[in-house]
């Protein structure tokens, strides 16, 4: 009798073992199919990659964000690098952001201190060039005062107001 049952369930094991092996296959196959169809849509922003295992799928996601962030920041896209780039990366265009506006401040208070630097050294100019005019009229008015006795010029009423005349005028 153990012969008998031995008959019946070896053929019965083989025919389960094929069935599975048959079912196996055709699971297999499955896969292989949906691995070529996610290994075409790879490539292309916008092909759908849904019928992808979890696991290709997130690789493909973090594939196709990682070349969206790299266009936006050879774009300097703001926006586009807020959405598609990840934390530190953002952090490093912020950085960047940062040191252009840093340079961009400095190069506009050089060029402000440069224009202040350029009106003071005109100021500078005119009031050395006043001061030598008004020195060069006082030598002058001094020249042609009358010399006293002790050899010094002496300065007149006339001479006075010809020096007065070259000082500055008050300016209220």
């Amino acid at each position: 009798m153990g012969r008998t049952i031995a008959m019946i369930v070896a053929p019965l094991a083989l025919i389960a073992a094929l069935a599975w092996l048959t079912v196996e296959h055709l699971r297999l196959r499955e896969e292989v199919r949906l691995s070529e169809q996610c290994t075409r849509a790879a490539p292309s922003a916008s092909a759908s990659i849904d019928a992808c295992p979890i696991a290709v799928k997130d690789r493909i996601e973090t594939a196709r964000r990682a070349d969206q962030c790299e266009a936006a920041l050879a774009k300097s896209n703001l926006s586009a690098i807020r959405a598609t780039c990840g934390a530190s990366v953002k952090l490093v265009a912020a950085e960047r952001d940062a040191a252009r506006a840093d340079l961009s401040d400095a190069r506009d208070q050089l060029a402000a201190a440069g224009r202040d630097r350029d009106a003071a050294v005109t100021r500078a100019e005119a009031r050395q060039s006043l001061h030598a005019s008004r020195t060069a009229h006082n030598e002058m008015v001094i020249a042609r005062a009358p010399i006293g006795a002790d050899g010094r010029a002496r300065c007149d009423d006339d001479c006075l107001r010809a020096l007065a005349d070259a000082a500055p005028r008050d300016r209220r």
